[in-house]
């Protein structure tokens, strides 16, 4: 017979949930209970991604000194290996579990604003190293 194992000081404790103050609203749309506040944190986050990806790929492009139709180029690789990443590994290919299904990933207004944040961030590099 085993002995009960010590608790180690390091590990967490458990914690008793408090009940929540705040009563938020589910929506139920095709068997799927949506919280309005987890969908837009969810969208927030892929956002943020997006855009750091996004100024990422600026910054190596303008320093790589890509020009013209490659820049842009660059850009759609970048969107695109960001929107796999998203989808197949930090949703597991469920994304519907994660952010409202009738929203895609790669939308075009989502490529808009990534693309102005890429073409900012991409001539301020290129300026800097290549022209100053």
């Amino acid at each position: 017979m085993r002995a009960p194992a010590k608790r180690d000081s390091r590990t967490p404790k458990p914690v008793a949930k408090k009940p929540a103050t705040v009563q938020t609203e589910a929506h139920v749309d095709d068997g799927f209970v949506y919280q309005p506040e987890v969908v837009a944190k969810n969208s927030q986050t892929i956002d943020l991604m997006k855009t750091f990806v996004n100024t990422a790929g600026g910054v190596v492009s303008g320093i790589c000194g890509l020009t013209g139709w490659m820049g842009f180029a660059a850009f759609f690789v970048y969107s695109i290996i960001t929107t796999l990443y998203i989808s197949l590994i930090l949703m597991r290919g469920s994304s519907s579990d994660f952010v409202h299904h009738k929203s895609p990933l790669l939308s075009f207004g989502g490529l808009c604003n990534g693309m102005v944040t890429y073409i900012v961030v991409w001539t301020i590099c290129y300026d800097v190293v290549h022209v100053f």
